[in-house]
């Protein structure tokens, strides 16, 4: 949260990297360059 604005992160965990290189990314950011992540599959998780 950033004053009034929510700024969401996702954690990226790169293919062939160790798991504590992981990086934090703006969901925009991420949602900008890999728009196939975050197509609606129409499954609902529970």
């Amino acid at each position: 949260m950033l004053r009034t604005k929510e700024i969401k992160f996702v954690k990226v965990q790169w293919k062939h990297r160790l798991v504590e290189e992981a990086t934090w990314e703006t969901e925009k950011d991420v949602q900008d360059k890999y728009p196939h992540l975050f197509v609606d599959s129409g499954t609902t998780l529970l």
